[in-house]
Protein backbone atom coordinates (compact mmCIF):
# COMPACT_ATOMS: atom_id res chain seq x y z
CA UNK A 1 0.00 0.00 0.00
CA UNK A 2 1.31 3.38 -0.90
CA UNK A 3 1.77 6.05 1.28
CA UNK A 4 -0.82 8.16 0.09
CA UNK A 5 -3.28 5.42 0.45
CA UNK A 6 -2.06 5.24 4.19
CA UNK A 7 -2.62 8.59 4.76
CA UNK A 8 -6.38 8.10 3.00
CA UNK A 9 -6.90 5.51 5.58
CA UNK A 10 -5.54 6.76 8.26
CA UNK A 11 -7.62 10.20 7.72
CA UNK A 12 -10.89 7.89 7.30
CA UNK A 13 -10.63 6.30 10.75
CA UNK A 14 -9.04 9.73 12.45
CA UNK A 15 -12.29 11.55 11.18
CA UNK A 16 -14.30 8.58 13.01
CA UNK A 17 -12.85 9.37 16.26
CA UNK A 18 -16.07 11.15 17.71
CA UNK A 19 -16.71 8.42 19.67
CA UNK A 20 -13.82 8.41 21.57
CA UNK A 21 -12.91 5.40 23.97
CA UNK A 22 -16.49 4.44 25.14
CA UNK A 23 -17.36 1.31 24.24
CA UNK A 24 -19.83 0.53 21.20
CA UNK A 25 -22.40 -2.15 21.30
CA UNK A 26 -21.64 -5.04 19.40
CA UNK A 27 -22.81 -4.92 15.54
CA UNK A 28 -24.92 -6.75 13.59
CA UNK A 29 -23.38 -8.35 10.68
CA UNK A 30 -24.38 -6.54 7.06
CA UNK A 31 -24.44 -10.95 5.64
CA UNK A 32 -25.47 -13.45 7.68
CA UNK A 33 -23.58 -16.47 7.40
CA UNK A 34 -25.07 -19.74 5.74
CA UNK A 35 -23.27 -21.64 8.42
CA UNK A 36 -22.47 -20.51 12.23
CA UNK A 37 -19.93 -22.44 14.10
CA UNK A 38 -21.17 -22.90 17.47
CA UNK A 39 -20.15 -21.63 21.20
CA UNK A 40 -16.55 -22.42 22.82
CA UNK A 41 -16.31 -25.87 24.34
CA UNK A 42 -19.65 -27.19 22.64
CA UNK A 43 -17.52 -30.41 20.66
CA UNK A 44 -15.63 -33.16 22.33
CA UNK A 45 -13.93 -34.88 19.46
CA UNK A 46 -12.35 -38.00 19.40
CA UNK A 47 -10.70 -40.20 16.98
CA UNK A 48 -7.38 -39.10 14.86
CA UNK A 49 -9.03 -35.38 14.34
CA UNK A 50 -9.39 -35.10 17.87
CA UNK A 51 -6.19 -37.18 19.25
CA UNK A 52 -4.13 -34.57 17.16
CA UNK A 53 -5.88 -31.85 18.74
CA UNK A 54 -5.16 -33.10 22.24
CA UNK A 55 -1.43 -34.10 21.76
CA UNK A 56 -1.25 -31.05 19.73
CA UNK A 57 -2.73 -28.95 22.92
CA UNK A 58 -0.65 -30.73 25.50
CA UNK A 59 2.87 -30.99 23.89
CA UNK A 60 3.10 -27.98 21.84
CA UNK A 61 0.59 -25.22 22.62
CA UNK A 62 0.40 -25.27 26.08
CA UNK A 63 4.07 -25.90 26.88
CA UNK A 64 5.50 -22.90 24.50
CA UNK A 65 7.93 -21.37 26.25
CA UNK A 66 6.74 -17.18 26.22
CA UNK A 67 9.49 -15.63 27.92
CA UNK A 68 11.21 -15.91 24.67
CA UNK A 69 8.60 -14.85 22.34
CA UNK A 70 7.43 -12.08 24.39
CA UNK A 71 10.96 -10.98 24.57
CA UNK A 72 10.99 -10.60 20.57
CA UNK A 73 8.18 -8.93 20.35
CA UNK A 74 9.51 -6.07 22.38
CA UNK A 75 13.44 -5.92 21.58
CA UNK A 76 14.67 -2.68 20.10
CA UNK A 77 17.18 -4.70 18.26
CA UNK A 78 15.22 -6.25 15.58
CA UNK A 79 13.26 -4.68 12.92
CA UNK A 80 9.89 -4.23 12.40
CA UNK A 81 9.13 -6.52 10.06
CA UNK A 82 11.74 -9.32 11.24
CA UNK A 83 9.66 -12.68 11.69
CA UNK A 84 10.06 -13.45 14.98
CA UNK A 85 8.09 -10.67 16.09
CA UNK A 86 5.23 -12.15 15.28
CA UNK A 87 6.00 -15.30 17.09
CA UNK A 88 4.68 -14.27 20.19
CA UNK A 89 0.60 -13.38 17.86
CA UNK A 90 0.85 -16.66 16.32
CA UNK A 91 1.33 -18.90 19.19
CA UNK A 92 -1.62 -16.69 21.27
CA UNK A 93 -4.24 -17.19 18.01
CA UNK A 94 -3.50 -21.04 18.21
CA UNK A 95 -3.49 -20.58 22.40
CA UNK A 96 -7.05 -18.64 22.05
CA UNK A 97 -8.13 -21.75 19.82
CA UNK A 98 -7.36 -24.21 22.30
CA UNK A 99 -9.55 -22.33 24.96
CA UNK A 100 -12.33 -22.32 22.49
CA UNK A 101 -12.15 -25.53 21.53
CA UNK A 102 -11.58 -26.79 25.53
CA UNK A 103 -13.44 -25.01 28.73
CA UNK A 104 -9.84 -25.44 30.40
CA UNK A 105 -8.92 -22.71 33.07
CA UNK A 106 -5.72 -23.81 32.95
CA UNK A 107 -5.56 -22.78 29.22
CA UNK A 108 -7.48 -19.67 29.89
CA UNK A 109 -4.90 -18.58 32.86
CA UNK A 110 -1.91 -19.01 30.44
CA UNK A 111 -3.77 -16.81 27.85
CA UNK A 112 -4.37 -13.86 30.37
CA UNK A 113 -0.59 -14.37 31.45
CA UNK A 114 0.92 -14.32 27.83
CA UNK A 115 -1.50 -11.42 27.04
CA UNK A 116 -0.37 -9.41 30.26
CA UNK A 117 3.25 -10.71 29.83
CA UNK A 118 3.25 -8.76 26.75
CA UNK A 119 1.52 -5.61 27.31
CA UNK A 120 4.19 -5.63 30.40
CA UNK A 121 6.71 -5.68 28.02
CA UNK A 122 5.79 -3.66 25.19
CA UNK A 123 4.78 -0.33 27.26
CA UNK A 124 5.52 2.54 25.71
CA UNK A 125 5.58 0.71 22.85
CA UNK A 126 3.24 0.34 20.09
CA UNK A 127 3.93 -2.97 18.51
CA UNK A 128 1.14 -3.85 15.76
CA UNK A 129 2.93 -7.05 15.75
CA UNK A 130 0.97 -7.84 19.18
CA UNK A 131 -2.31 -6.71 17.83
CA UNK A 132 -3.80 -10.42 15.95
CA UNK A 133 -2.44 -12.24 19.18
CA UNK A 134 -4.43 -9.37 21.41
CA UNK A 135 -7.79 -9.40 19.42
CA UNK A 136 -8.13 -13.43 19.38
CA UNK A 137 -7.43 -12.99 22.98
CA UNK A 138 -10.14 -10.59 23.17
CA UNK A 139 -12.54 -12.61 21.55
CA UNK A 140 -12.15 -15.35 23.98
CA UNK A 141 -11.93 -13.45 27.14
CA UNK A 142 -14.11 -10.62 26.02
CA UNK A 143 -11.92 -8.64 29.07
CA UNK A 144 -12.41 -5.10 29.34
CA UNK A 145 -8.80 -3.94 30.41
CA UNK A 146 -7.09 -5.90 26.95
CA UNK A 147 -9.70 -4.94 24.98
CA UNK A 148 -9.26 -1.29 25.63
CA UNK A 149 -5.52 -1.76 25.21
CA UNK A 150 -5.95 -3.23 21.94
CA UNK A 151 -8.34 -0.55 20.69
CA UNK A 152 -5.73 2.33 22.15
CA UNK A 153 -2.53 0.29 20.00
CA UNK A 154 -5.02 0.32 16.90
CA UNK A 155 -5.81 3.54 17.12
CA UNK A 156 -2.11 4.34 17.48
CA UNK A 157 -1.18 2.19 14.87
CA UNK A 158 -3.49 3.94 12.70
CA UNK A 159 -2.30 7.33 13.70
CA UNK A 160 1.34 6.16 12.81
CA UNK A 161 1.25 5.91 9.32
CA UNK A 162 3.36 3.08 7.61
CA UNK A 163 6.30 3.65 9.55
CA UNK A 164 4.46 1.84 12.56
CA UNK A 165 4.65 -1.79 10.52
CA UNK A 166 7.17 -1.95 8.18
CA UNK A 167 6.73 -4.46 5.38
CA UNK A 168 3.31 -5.81 6.04
CA UNK A 169 1.34 -2.97 7.40
CA UNK A 170 -1.89 -4.03 5.53
CA UNK A 171 -1.53 -7.79 7.11
CA UNK A 172 -0.72 -6.30 10.40
CA UNK A 173 -3.70 -4.54 11.07
CA UNK A 174 -6.78 -4.64 8.84
CA UNK A 175 -7.43 -8.62 10.41
CA UNK A 176 -7.43 -7.18 13.94
CA UNK A 177 -9.10 -3.94 12.95
CA UNK A 178 -12.27 -5.74 11.37
CA UNK A 179 -12.12 -8.29 14.55
CA UNK A 180 -12.00 -5.18 17.17
CA UNK A 181 -14.85 -3.98 14.97
CA UNK A 182 -16.71 -6.63 15.64
CA UNK A 183 -16.23 -6.60 19.60
CA UNK A 184 -16.66 -2.90 19.41
CA UNK A 185 -19.17 -1.61 16.82
CA UNK A 186 -16.32 1.25 16.79
CA UNK A 187 -17.22 2.36 12.70
CA UNK A 188 -13.76 3.67 12.38
CA UNK A 189 -12.08 0.23 12.76
CA UNK A 190 -14.53 -1.25 9.73
CA UNK A 191 -13.44 1.80 7.62
CA UNK A 192 -10.08 1.44 7.66
CA UNK A 193 -10.01 -1.97 7.12
CA UNK A 194 -12.16 -1.27 4.08
CA UNK A 195 -9.67 1.26 3.48
CA UNK A 196 -6.92 -1.20 3.41
CA UNK A 197 -9.00 -4.05 2.20
CA UNK A 198 -10.22 -1.86 -0.78
CA UNK A 199 -6.95 -2.45 -3.04
CA UNK A 200 -6.61 -6.26 -2.81
CA UNK A 201 -10.06 -7.04 -4.44
CA UNK A 202 -9.22 -6.28 -7.79
CA UNK A 203 -6.14 -8.69 -7.38
CA UNK A 204 -6.70 -12.45 -8.09
CA UNK A 205 -3.35 -13.24 -9.86
CA UNK A 206 -1.30 -15.56 -8.13
CA UNK A 207 2.36 -15.52 -9.81
CA UNK A 208 4.78 -14.59 -7.90
CA UNK A 209 3.19 -13.34 -4.85
CA UNK A 210 4.03 -14.92 -1.42
CA UNK A 211 0.45 -17.38 -1.41
CA UNK A 212 0.50 -16.79 2.40
CA UNK A 213 0.31 -13.29 2.40
CA UNK A 214 -2.39 -13.94 -0.57
CA UNK A 215 -4.48 -16.27 1.84
CA UNK A 216 -4.40 -13.83 4.86
CA UNK A 217 -5.34 -11.13 2.35
CA UNK A 218 -8.64 -13.15 1.15
CA UNK A 219 -9.29 -13.94 4.47
CA UNK A 220 -9.91 -10.83 5.83
CA UNK A 221 -11.67 -9.77 2.44
CA UNK A 222 -14.49 -12.07 3.74
CA UNK A 223 -13.51 -10.91 7.28
CA UNK A 224 -14.80 -7.28 6.03
CA UNK A 225 -17.78 -8.39 3.68
CA UNK A 226 -19.20 -9.86 6.58
CA UNK A 227 -19.41 -6.62 8.29
CA UNK A 228 -19.69 -4.32 5.21
CA UNK A 229 -21.57 -6.28 2.50
CA UNK A 230 -19.30 -4.99 -0.18
CA UNK A 231 -19.82 -7.81 -3.05
CA UNK A 232 -16.60 -7.22 -4.66
CA UNK A 233 -14.41 -8.76 -1.72
CA UNK A 234 -16.65 -11.54 -1.44
CA UNK A 235 -15.92 -12.05 -5.28
CA UNK A 236 -12.16 -11.71 -5.11
CA UNK A 237 -11.88 -14.19 -2.08
CA UNK A 238 -13.90 -16.48 -4.35
CA UNK A 239 -12.37 -15.84 -7.26
CA UNK A 240 -8.90 -16.53 -5.57
CA UNK A 241 -10.45 -19.90 -4.04
CA UNK A 242 -12.08 -21.31 -7.08
CA UNK A 243 -7.96 -20.86 -8.70
CA UNK A 244 -6.10 -22.44 -6.00
CA UNK A 245 -8.96 -25.68 -5.99
CA UNK A 246 -8.93 -25.80 -9.97
CA UNK A 247 -5.00 -25.18 -10.40
CA UNK A 248 -3.01 -25.56 -6.94
CA UNK A 249 -4.79 -28.44 -4.80
CA UNK A 250 -2.57 -31.57 -4.67
CA UNK A 251 -3.76 -35.19 -4.06
CA UNK A 252 -3.15 -34.10 -0.51
CA UNK A 253 -3.22 -29.90 -0.13
CA UNK A 254 -2.60 -26.87 -1.75
CA UNK A 255 0.95 -27.06 -3.95
CA UNK A 256 3.41 -24.44 -3.32
CA UNK A 257 7.21 -24.22 -3.61
CA UNK A 258 8.74 -21.88 -0.77
CA UNK A 259 5.55 -19.66 -0.81
CA UNK A 260 4.88 -19.61 -4.56
CA UNK A 261 2.48 -21.52 -6.35
CA UNK A 262 3.78 -24.66 -7.74
CA UNK A 263 0.64 -25.80 -9.97
CA UNK A 264 -0.91 -28.95 -9.35
CA UNK A 265 0.25 -30.48 -12.24
CA UNK A 266 3.70 -30.73 -10.61
CA UNK A 267 2.61 -32.86 -7.80
CA UNK A 268 4.41 -36.44 -9.09
CA UNK A 269 7.59 -34.38 -9.73
CA UNK A 270 10.39 -33.47 -7.43
CA UNK A 271 9.32 -30.33 -5.62
CA UNK A 272 11.98 -27.74 -3.80
CA UNK A 273 10.40 -26.65 -0.50
CA UNK A 274 7.24 -28.27 -0.88
CA UNK A 275 4.04 -27.07 0.68
CA UNK A 276 4.99 -25.02 3.54
CA UNK A 277 2.80 -25.62 6.39
CA UNK A 278 2.35 -22.06 7.06
CA UNK A 279 0.62 -22.10 3.29
CA UNK A 280 -1.53 -25.15 4.36
CA UNK A 281 -2.58 -23.18 7.51
CA UNK A 282 -3.71 -19.99 5.63
CA UNK A 283 -5.41 -22.11 3.25
CA UNK A 284 -7.47 -23.53 5.51
CA UNK A 285 -8.54 -20.54 7.51
CA UNK A 286 -9.71 -19.18 3.92
CA UNK A 287 -11.77 -22.35 3.40
CA UNK A 288 -13.11 -22.18 7.10
CA UNK A 289 -14.11 -18.61 6.18
CA UNK A 290 -16.04 -19.48 3.31
CA UNK A 291 -17.54 -22.48 4.85
CA UNK A 292 -19.14 -20.05 7.03
CA UNK A 293 -20.10 -17.72 4.47
CA UNK A 294 -21.52 -19.81 1.61
CA UNK A 295 -21.78 -23.14 2.94
CA UNK A 296 -20.09 -24.60 -0.33
CA UNK A 297 -19.48 -28.04 0.48
CA UNK A 298 -16.72 -28.36 -1.61
CA UNK A 299 -14.72 -26.34 0.82
CA UNK A 300 -15.53 -28.41 3.51
CA UNK A 301 -14.02 -31.42 0.87
CA UNK A 302 -11.38 -29.82 0.84
CA UNK A 303 -10.40 -28.56 4.31
CA UNK A 304 -10.93 -32.47 5.54
CA UNK A 305 -8.75 -33.47 2.63
CA UNK A 306 -5.68 -31.15 4.42
CA UNK A 307 -6.70 -32.43 8.09
CA UNK A 308 -6.40 -35.87 7.08
CA UNK A 309 -3.06 -35.54 4.96
CA UNK A 310 -0.92 -32.43 4.31
CA UNK A 311 -1.79 -31.23 7.54
CA UNK A 312 -1.72 -34.53 9.48
CA UNK A 313 1.73 -35.82 7.80
CA UNK A 314 3.05 -32.61 8.62
CA UNK A 315 2.95 -32.86 12.62
CA UNK A 316 5.53 -35.37 14.43
CA UNK A 317 3.35 -38.30 16.13
CA UNK A 318 3.66 -36.82 19.67
CA UNK A 319 2.44 -33.21 18.54
CA UNK A 320 5.27 -31.33 19.84
CA UNK A 321 6.94 -30.37 16.56
CA UNK A 322 5.97 -29.77 12.74
CA UNK A 323 7.76 -29.96 9.77
CA UNK A 324 7.83 -26.94 7.66
CA UNK A 325 7.60 -28.52 4.76
CA UNK A 326 5.88 -31.86 3.48
CA UNK A 327 6.42 -33.37 0.67
CA UNK A 328 4.23 -36.52 -1.69
CA UNK A 329 7.43 -38.42 -1.92
CA UNK A 330 10.86 -39.05 -0.09
CA UNK A 331 11.10 -38.81 3.86
CA UNK A 332 9.65 -36.45 6.72
CA UNK A 333 11.84 -33.63 7.66
CA UNK A 334 11.36 -31.93 11.32
CA UNK A 335 11.27 -27.92 10.72
CA UNK A 336 14.63 -26.46 11.60
CA UNK A 337 15.22 -23.86 14.37
CA UNK A 338 14.90 -20.84 12.40
CA UNK A 339 16.26 -18.67 15.16
CA UNK A 340 17.58 -19.97 18.41
CA UNK A 341 16.98 -17.02 20.32
CA UNK A 342 12.86 -17.97 20.06
CA UNK A 343 13.47 -21.36 19.52
CA UNK A 344 10.84 -22.19 17.08
CA UNK A 345 10.08 -21.04 13.32
CA UNK A 346 6.88 -19.97 11.81
CA UNK A 347 5.79 -23.30 10.55
CA UNK A 348 5.66 -24.86 13.99
CA UNK A 349 3.36 -22.00 15.47
CA UNK A 350 0.98 -22.04 12.35
CA UNK A 351 0.24 -25.86 11.86
CA UNK A 352 -1.76 -25.56 15.11
CA UNK A 353 -3.67 -22.79 14.28
CA UNK A 354 -4.97 -25.21 10.87
CA UNK A 355 -5.55 -27.82 13.25
CA UNK A 356 -7.58 -26.20 16.15
CA UNK A 357 -10.01 -24.89 13.20
CA UNK A 358 -11.61 -27.89 13.21
CA UNK A 359 -14.17 -27.53 15.77
CA UNK A 360 -15.05 -24.25 14.13
CA UNK A 361 -16.11 -26.49 11.25
CA UNK A 362 -16.75 -30.05 12.00
CA UNK A 363 -20.23 -29.16 13.96
CA UNK A 364 -22.20 -25.89 12.78
CA UNK A 365 -25.65 -24.50 12.61
CA UNK A 366 -27.84 -22.55 10.24
CA UNK A 367 -31.27 -21.22 10.43
CA UNK A 368 -32.66 -24.65 9.99
CA UNK A 369 -30.58 -26.69 12.66
CA UNK A 370 -27.53 -28.78 12.54
CA UNK A 371 -25.03 -29.17 9.98
CA UNK A 372 -22.48 -32.05 10.62
CA UNK A 373 -18.96 -31.10 8.34
CA UNK A 374 -16.85 -34.04 9.65
CA UNK A 375 -17.90 -37.41 11.07
CA UNK A 376 -15.89 -38.88 14.49
CA UNK A 377 -17.14 -40.02 17.75
CA UNK A 378 -17.70 -37.51 20.57
CA UNK A 379 -20.38 -35.49 21.54
CA UNK A 380 -21.99 -32.23 20.51
CA UNK A 381 -24.01 -29.65 22.59
CA UNK A 382 -25.86 -27.11 20.90
CA UNK A 383 -29.19 -25.36 20.31
CA UNK A 384 -31.90 -25.89 18.54
CA UNK A 385 -33.85 -23.40 15.82
CA UNK A 386 -36.37 -22.92 19.10
CA UNK A 387 -33.48 -22.25 21.31
CA UNK A 388 -33.66 -25.54 23.41
CA UNK A 389 -30.89 -27.57 24.57
CA UNK A 390 -29.96 -30.88 22.11
CA UNK A 391 -27.15 -33.24 22.32
CA UNK A 392 -25.26 -34.97 19.53
CA UNK A 393 -24.00 -38.46 20.48
CA UNK A 394 -21.28 -39.58 17.62
CA UNK A 395 -19.91 -43.00 17.49
CA UNK A 396 -17.65 -43.36 13.85
CA UNK A 397 -14.25 -45.26 13.34
CA UNK A 398 -14.11 -42.79 10.50
CA UNK A 399 -12.07 -42.45 8.36
CA UNK A 400 -11.01 -45.89 9.26
CA UNK A 401 -14.70 -47.09 7.92
CA UNK A 402 -17.42 -44.80 6.25
CA UNK A 403 -20.06 -45.71 8.91
CA UNK A 404 -21.61 -43.10 11.57
CA UNK A 405 -24.16 -43.37 14.21
CA UNK A 406 -25.66 -40.33 15.56
CA UNK A 407 -28.13 -40.09 18.81
CA UNK A 408 -29.84 -37.37 19.84
CA UNK A 409 -30.55 -36.34 22.85
CA UNK A 410 -33.73 -34.16 23.57
CA UNK A 411 -36.17 -32.39 25.96
CA UNK A 412 -39.29 -32.64 24.02
CA UNK A 413 -39.76 -33.23 20.62
CA UNK A 414 -39.21 -30.62 18.01
CA UNK A 415 -39.36 -30.44 14.07
CA UNK A 416 -36.19 -28.97 13.14
CA UNK A 417 -33.25 -30.07 10.03
CA UNK A 418 -30.46 -31.92 10.11
CA UNK A 419 -27.88 -32.37 7.27
CA UNK A 420 -24.67 -34.29 6.64
CA UNK A 421 -22.11 -34.13 4.89
CA UNK A 422 -22.05 -36.46 1.94
CA UNK A 423 -18.40 -35.82 0.26
CA UNK A 424 -18.51 -35.62 -3.99
CA UNK A 425 -15.90 -38.78 -3.81
CA UNK A 426 -18.53 -40.07 -2.10
CA UNK A 427 -20.74 -42.48 -4.99
CA UNK A 428 -22.04 -45.55 -3.36
CA UNK A 429 -23.87 -44.29 0.10
CA UNK A 430 -26.51 -45.21 2.39
CA UNK A 431 -28.17 -43.65 5.63
CA UNK A 432 -31.12 -44.27 7.60
CA UNK A 433 -33.26 -41.73 10.21
CA UNK A 434 -35.68 -42.89 13.07
CA UNK A 435 -35.43 -46.09 10.98
CA UNK A 436 -36.43 -44.57 7.48
CA UNK A 437 -34.15 -45.53 4.40
CA UNK A 438 -32.53 -42.17 2.74
CA UNK A 439 -30.81 -41.47 -0.68
CA UNK A 440 -27.53 -39.56 0.25
CA UNK A 441 -26.06 -38.35 -3.03
CA UNK A 442 -22.46 -37.58 -3.79
CA UNK A 443 -21.33 -34.04 -3.21
CA UNK A 444 -24.67 -32.85 -1.29
CA UNK A 445 -26.00 -32.33 2.05
CA UNK A 446 -28.34 -34.81 2.94
CA UNK A 447 -31.31 -32.38 4.75
CA UNK A 448 -33.33 -34.76 7.27
CA UNK A 449 -35.97 -32.40 7.73
CA UNK A 450 -38.36 -34.39 11.06
CA UNK A 451 -39.98 -34.19 13.77
CA UNK A 452 -37.30 -35.36 16.24
CA UNK A 453 -37.29 -36.21 19.58
CA UNK A 454 -35.31 -38.24 22.22
CA UNK A 455 -33.40 -41.11 21.25
CA UNK A 456 -34.18 -40.90 17.59
CA UNK A 457 -31.16 -42.50 15.62
CA UNK A 458 -29.37 -41.82 12.49
CA UNK A 459 -26.79 -43.71 10.67
CA UNK A 460 -24.93 -42.83 7.06
CA UNK A 461 -22.63 -45.15 5.55
CA UNK A 462 -19.90 -43.55 2.87
CA UNK A 463 -18.27 -44.84 0.17
CA UNK A 464 -14.91 -46.16 1.18
CA UNK A 465 -13.76 -48.44 -1.29
CA UNK A 466 -10.29 -47.63 -3.24
CA UNK A 467 -9.63 -45.12 -6.13
CA UNK A 468 -6.90 -45.09 -8.69
CA UNK A 469 -6.13 -41.64 -9.09
CA UNK A 470 -4.36 -41.21 -12.29
CA UNK A 471 -1.82 -38.34 -12.21
CA UNK A 472 0.45 -36.33 -14.75
CA UNK A 473 2.92 -38.55 -16.66
CA UNK A 474 1.03 -41.65 -16.39
CA UNK A 475 1.48 -41.84 -12.51
CA UNK A 476 -1.46 -43.38 -10.09
CA UNK A 477 -1.96 -43.30 -6.45
CA UNK A 478 -4.80 -45.17 -4.53
CA UNK A 479 -7.20 -43.09 -2.51
CA UNK A 480 -9.57 -44.57 0.20
CA UNK A 481 -12.11 -42.27 1.52
CA UNK A 482 -10.72 -38.67 2.24
CA UNK A 483 -7.19 -40.59 3.39
CA UNK A 484 -4.54 -40.41 0.23
CA UNK A 485 -2.62 -43.96 0.48
CA UNK A 486 1.37 -44.15 0.17
CA UNK A 487 3.75 -46.60 -0.33
CA UNK A 488 6.28 -47.24 2.95
CA UNK A 489 9.62 -48.41 2.96
CA UNK A 490 8.88 -50.15 6.40
CA UNK A 491 6.13 -52.06 4.58
CA UNK A 492 7.56 -51.93 0.99
CA UNK A 493 11.49 -52.33 0.65
CA UNK A 494 12.97 -51.78 -2.46
CA UNK A 495 13.40 -55.01 -4.76
CA UNK A 496 16.97 -56.17 -5.39
CA UNK A 497 16.92 -56.05 -8.96
CA UNK A 498 16.33 -52.74 -10.89
CA UNK A 499 14.79 -54.73 -13.77
CA UNK A 500 11.78 -55.53 -11.49
CA UNK A 501 8.52 -53.73 -12.48
CA UNK A 502 5.30 -53.72 -10.93
CA UNK A 503 1.81 -52.65 -11.88
CA UNK A 504 -1.47 -51.90 -9.78
CA UNK A 505 -4.41 -54.05 -10.10
CA UNK A 506 -6.61 -52.32 -12.16
CA UNK A 507 -9.14 -54.61 -13.22
CA UNK A 508 -11.91 -52.85 -11.38
CA UNK A 509 -10.72 -49.25 -12.28
CA UNK A 510 -11.62 -46.77 -11.37
CA UNK A 511 -12.08 -48.48 -8.31
CA UNK A 512 -9.33 -51.02 -6.32
CA UNK A 513 -10.10 -53.70 -3.98
CA UNK A 514 -8.66 -52.54 -0.15
CA UNK A 515 -8.36 -54.85 2.73
CA UNK A 516 -7.27 -53.89 6.56
CA UNK A 517 -4.04 -54.99 8.11
CA UNK A 518 -4.75 -54.04 11.44
CA UNK A 519 -1.76 -55.96 13.00
CA UNK A 520 0.89 -54.31 10.67
CA UNK A 521 -0.99 -50.44 11.27
CA UNK A 522 -0.01 -51.77 14.99
CA UNK A 523 3.43 -52.61 14.68
CA UNK A 524 4.21 -49.77 12.86
CA UNK A 525 1.93 -47.15 14.52
CA UNK A 526 0.33 -46.16 11.20
CA UNK A 527 -3.48 -45.11 11.36
CA UNK A 528 -4.45 -47.80 9.09
CA UNK A 529 -2.65 -50.44 6.67
CA UNK A 530 -4.34 -51.50 3.27
CA UNK A 531 -3.59 -54.66 1.27
CA UNK A 532 -4.08 -54.33 -2.50
CA UNK A 533 -3.71 -56.95 -5.13
CA UNK A 534 -0.38 -56.00 -7.36
CA UNK A 535 1.84 -57.22 -10.29
CA UNK A 536 4.55 -57.68 -10.38
CA UNK A 537 7.02 -59.07 -13.27
CA UNK A 538 3.84 -60.66 -14.39
CA UNK A 539 3.16 -62.81 -11.09
CA UNK A 540 0.55 -61.76 -8.45
CA UNK A 541 1.25 -60.18 -5.48
CA UNK A 542 -0.07 -58.32 -2.49
CA UNK A 543 0.95 -54.16 -2.31
CA UNK A 544 0.54 -52.99 1.54
CA UNK A 545 0.07 -48.80 1.34
CA UNK A 546 -0.71 -46.92 4.68
CA UNK A 547 -2.25 -43.59 5.12
CA UNK A 548 -0.12 -40.80 3.81
CA UNK A 549 0.21 -39.24 7.42
CA UNK A 550 1.62 -42.50 9.35
CA UNK A 551 4.24 -42.87 5.93
CA UNK A 552 7.33 -42.38 6.36
CA UNK A 553 6.75 -42.21 10.45
CA UNK A 554 9.90 -42.35 12.28
CA UNK A 555 11.03 -39.43 10.26
CA UNK A 556 14.54 -40.52 9.23
CA UNK A 557 16.43 -40.84 6.11
CA UNK A 558 16.09 -44.88 6.51
CA UNK A 559 12.13 -44.33 6.29
CA UNK A 560 11.02 -43.14 3.15
CA UNK A 561 7.95 -43.19 1.53
CA UNK A 562 5.90 -42.43 -2.10
CA UNK A 563 2.31 -41.74 -2.92
CA UNK A 564 2.23 -41.04 -6.98
CA UNK A 565 3.61 -44.32 -8.58
CA UNK A 566 4.74 -44.86 -12.38
CA UNK A 567 2.99 -47.37 -14.11
CA UNK A 568 4.83 -49.74 -14.59
CA UNK A 569 6.54 -48.93 -11.25
CA UNK A 570 10.67 -49.57 -11.22
CA UNK A 571 10.69 -52.12 -7.82
CA UNK A 572 14.53 -51.82 -7.19
CA UNK A 573 14.50 -47.94 -7.57
CA UNK A 574 11.29 -47.29 -5.52
CA UNK A 575 12.36 -44.69 -3.32
CA UNK A 576 14.77 -43.03 -5.58
CA UNK A 577 12.57 -39.88 -5.93
CA UNK A 578 14.79 -37.55 -6.66
CA UNK A 579 13.46 -36.02 -3.15
CA UNK A 580 16.66 -35.22 -0.68
CA UNK A 581 16.19 -33.90 3.01
CA UNK A 582 17.98 -30.66 1.49
CA UNK A 583 14.55 -29.71 0.08
CA UNK A 584 12.51 -30.31 2.61
CA UNK A 585 14.59 -28.16 4.63
CA UNK A 586 16.02 -24.31 5.45
CA UNK A 587 18.57 -25.89 7.35
CA UNK A 588 22.09 -26.89 6.36
CA UNK A 589 22.69 -30.14 8.56
CA UNK A 590 19.34 -32.31 8.77
CA UNK A 591 17.09 -31.16 11.67
CA UNK A 592 15.90 -32.69 14.17
CA UNK A 593 12.47 -32.35 16.52
CA UNK A 594 13.61 -30.66 19.85
CA UNK A 595 13.72 -33.48 22.54
CA UNK A 596 13.46 -36.40 19.98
Amino acid sequence: MSNRSWRLAAWVAAGLMVTGSARAERPAPAVQDTFSPLPPASLVISGPAGSRMDLCIRNRVRVQRMEPLVAALASSQLGDDDARRATWGRWVVSLAQACRYRNDPNLRRLLDQAVQAALKACQGQDRPQVLDGLAAACEVSGEAASLAEATRRLDAAIAAGPAAARGKPAELLARPAVRLYGLTGERKYLEFAQSLAGAWAADKTLASQDAVEQLVRATTLLEVYRWSGKEELLAAAVGLADVILRDQSSLVGPLSSGRLWMGAQNQAAPVDKPMETCVTAAWMELLAELVRLKGDLRHVDELEKCLFNALAGAMVSDGSWWARYTSLMGERVPGELSHLDVGVNCCVLSGPRGLLLTPDWAVMTNAEGAVINLCFSGSVELKTPAGKPLTLVMESEYPRNGTTRVRLKLAQREEFTLAFRVPAWSEKNSARAKGEALDPRAGEYLKMRNTWQDDDRIELSLDMRGRIVDGPGGQAAVVRGPIVLAMDSRLVPAAESIRSRGRLDRSQAPTIALMHDQETARRIGAFVVLETPFEIDGARKILRLCDFASAGGQWTSRNCFRTWMPQPLNMGKLYDTGVSWQMLSEGKTRPRAPGR
